[in-house]
């Protein structure tokens, strides 16, 4: 009898789990800072002028658009411009937080 007992509890808490239900541990989503479509002009030069006249850094400009630094930047394209430091800063002190455990 307590095997059935204990076998019926394990297959409850492993469904629990694996239906990410309130037993499981929440998951919180990194806040992104938001983008803009951006196009590519003459005189931008690459990847690391654009990111710095822009405002942003290099990292941010590469990881919004998918990029390396030995990714073709062509004018007229079109690439994802994150927002500027300062205003990423602003958007990340509004996001959620997450969840203190105790």
């Amino acid at each position: 009898m307590k095997v059935r007992y204990l076998a019926y509890i394990a297959i409850l808490v492993t469904a629990a789990v694996w239906a990410d239900t309130a037993w499981s541990a929440p998951t919180a989503k990194p806040a992104t800072p938001p983008t803009h479509a951006y196009v590519v002009r003459q005189g931008d030069g690459g990847w690391w002028k654009l990111a710095h006249g822009q405002g942003v850094t290099l990292a941010q400009l590469l990881a919004a658009n998918h990029a390396t630094t030995a990714t073709p930047l062509r004018v007229g394209q079109t690439i994802r411009m994150p927002a500027p430091i300062r205003d990423a800063a602003k958007h990340a002190k509004h996001a959620p937080k997450k969840p203190v455990k105790h």
